[in-house]
Formats: structure tokens, sequence, C-alpha cells
């Protein structure tokens, strides 16, 4: 997988030059539909310590670095442009993970503490539906800089069992902003090469953390309506819990390659 990407990032822009000559503009429609995917590699961890006890009930669950492997994720954009300079976007992507994960637990055995090992369930999903305003701050003929501006409803799922205790969930539903930069290059209407970040603090109730993401692509127009296009994405979602009975803190970590196909409208 990762040497088919490889392939299509050097041979998709001499394919560009063959299709779109420079009379012709290939993106010349305000709107934008793309569907794709990531092949995505997790991982997460999660910890866990009771409060007001005087056993040391605490576990650090993280992945089985044995069972790692890839698995395909929905990802969905509908985009208009508002004028030269600024665009609105809509976006859904989902993260899942349910893995075999190892669970690290320390117990009190003759007044000494023993750290032992366990095999538990673990899962782990994000769902997320973005509203994103974009705005170049700097542009000429193949450059673009800019910044965004997002509202994003996340919905997360953190559940595992820890042995001898209560079963460990967490679940909310919340909106949330979002703060983004980019950077495009465009070195014919067909070809355009695009890095992104954003981040988005998370604070409310007892809970606190961030999502911060990373996405490089390269999309490849092949006439005034439809286009193709690869690339990798890498995002780190982190969150405190802070309960009345135990603390908690979960960390997912997702990368892999995405490929995508869309249209104009």
């Amino acid at each position: 997988m990762l040497k088919s990407f490889i392939f299509l990032c050097l041979t998709l822009p001499s394919l560009a030059w063959a299709t779109c000559d420079d009379s012709t503009s290939c993106q010349g429609s305000n709107w934008r539909l793309s569907v794709g995917f990531q092949h995505t590699h997790r991982s997460p961890t999660l910890h866990y310590a009771e409060k007001n006890t005087a056993d040391l009930r605490e576990v650090t669950i993280e992945e089985d670095f044995t069972e790692k492997k890839y698995l395909p994720f929905p990802t969905m954009q509908l985009e208009y442009r508002i004028n030269s300079v600024s665009t609105l976007d809509l976006t859904y992507h989902q993260d899942d993970t349910e893995t075999s994960a190892l669970q690290h637990r320390t117990i009190k055995f003759l007044f000494f503490p023993v750290r032992i090992g366990l095999r538990v369930p673990l899962q782990i999903s994000t769902q997320s539906l973005k509203l994103r305003y974009q705005r170049a701050l700097f542009q000429n003929d193949a450059w673009e800089i800019g910044g965004s501006l997002g509202l994003q409803m996340l919905k997360l799922k953190a559940e595992t069992d820890i042995p001898t205790q209560d079963k460990l969930s967490e679940e909310f539903t919340t909106p949330l902003p979002e703060l983004g930069l980019y950077v495009s290059y465009m070195p014919t209407d067909a070809i355009t090469y695009r890095l992104a970040t954003s981040y988005l603090p998370l604070k409310f109730d007892s809970i606190k953390g961030n999502l911060a993401e990373v996405n490089a692509s390269l999309a490849y127009q092949f006439n005034q309506h439809y286009f193709l296009g690869v690339g990798y994405r890498y995002a780190h979602l982190d969150l405190d819990f802070n309960r009345e009975k135990y603390q908690a803190s979960v960390s997912h970590v997702t990368y892999g390659p995405t490929a995508f196909v869309g249209f104009n409208f």
C-alpha cells in the first residue's frame, strides 16, 4: 500500500500536463464533493486510577504491538467556493479501534506493589462532523497560504473491561471550535499539493484535552468535473477524565495513507 502511495505521488504530476492544457481551466466549478477512506494504523492507550482507596488500583492499557494492522475508515467532504479567496466545507470522518490490548496493573502482594499484565478488550471510537470556513491570506499564480476557523461536532466512545473493577465506559458528543492553517501549491490547473494542520481544544464538565491533525494530499483534476487524489493523515487525540470515583486519560493516535475521488458541479 505504501509503495502504491509513493508511486502515485510521483506519476500524477506528469499525467496532469498531458490532459489539462494552458487554454482550459480544470477547476471552474463552485461545488466539490469527494468521498474516500483512510487505511488507518492506530495506537491507543488508556490510563485509569481509582480515587479514595488504599489499594493501588492503577491500570495502564495499551495496544499489543503484535496485533497492529491497517483498517479502512470513510471520509466525505462537500466544499463550496464562495469567491477567489474563501471556501466553506462540511467534512465527515470516522476512526474506530476495537482490539485486544495489554493491561498493566499494579496490585499489592504481602505489602509490596507487584505489576502484572493481562489481555483485555479495548474499544475507542471517534466520529466527527466539521463545518469549516477557510480564507486565503496570501495568493499568487501557484501558491496559496491561509487559515481556517471551524465548528466540529465530535462523538467519542472509549470502553474496556478492568478485572475486579467496574467496566470503564466513557461516551460524549459535543460541539467544539477548531483552528487551522494550510498551504497549497498548484504547478498546473490539474495538480494541487496541499498541507493542512488543525487544532481542536476540548474542555467541558470534568473532561479536558485536545485533538491535533495533519493532512497532506495530492489531487489530480482529470477535467472540469472529475478528480482523484492520494494523501496521508495523522491525528492525535488526548483526553483527561476527572470523575468522582476515578481519573482516566485516553490517548488515541491514528495515521496512514488516504485516497479519494470526487467531482465538481
